[in-house]
């Protein structure tokens, strides 16, 4: 192989490094042993890797059991992950937190920011979608309200890159219509 172009393998890497970082390996080296890559993976965490795996185990076994076009668009998000999901997460990044302190807290609390990200991305578009609903409009001032959460969140963590807001923002308003939300305020 002399190179390869993978246009689908969006920069989410709070959420999804483990992933990118499998997928960027077996480009290298097709044959890798997995499991060795993955413990390569989670070394990064130094005394936190066994919680930071199970935390990826636990997303990774989530999304199985879910439907296929349940996580395939944004209008989805609060379908496909629930507000009861996170806090079974937070547990084991809590926990990781704690085996990490003090040399690997930073490792750790990048993935604390890209989980509170997705809480706070699906709360907003559950809220959207709710505020949809005919005659509804406390729903769509909630729904604005969380979205200026979302947006002022987003703006402080943008240097930690926990996620490609770009493409986020360009799903977001293809199938959320974003712009005419505010432009309603």
């Amino acid at each position: 192989m002399i190179g390869f172009d993978q246009d689908s393998l969006y920069g989410h890497w709070s959420t999804r490094g483990t992933m990118l970082y499998l997928h960027l390996r077996l480009a290298v080296d097709p044959e890798a042993d997995i499991g060795e890559l993955r413990r390569e993976n989670f070394a990064a965490f130094g005394p936190a890797a066994d919680h930071v795996e199970r935390y990826f185990d636990e997303w990774e076994e989530y999304a199985q059991d879910r439907p296929g076009g349940a996580l395939a668009t944004p209008v989805n998000a609060a379908i496909a992950y629930p507000a009861e999901v996170f806090s079974p997460a937070q547990r084991i990044l809590d926990e990781a937190m704690e085996a990490a302190r003090p040399d690997y807290a930073r490792c750790v609390a990048f993935l604390e920011v890209g989980l509170e990200h997705a809480r706070l991305t699906a709360r907003f578009i559950g809220l959207l979608n709710r505020g949809r609903a005919p005659d509804d409009a406390e729903p769509l001032a909630e729904a604005r309200a969380a979205l200026n959460e979302l947006i002022a969140f987003r703006l402080e963590h943008e240097s930690m890159y926990i996620a490609d807001y770009i493409d986020a923002s360009r799903r977001e308003n293809r199938w959320l219509d974003i712009d005419g939300l505010l432009s309603d305020e």
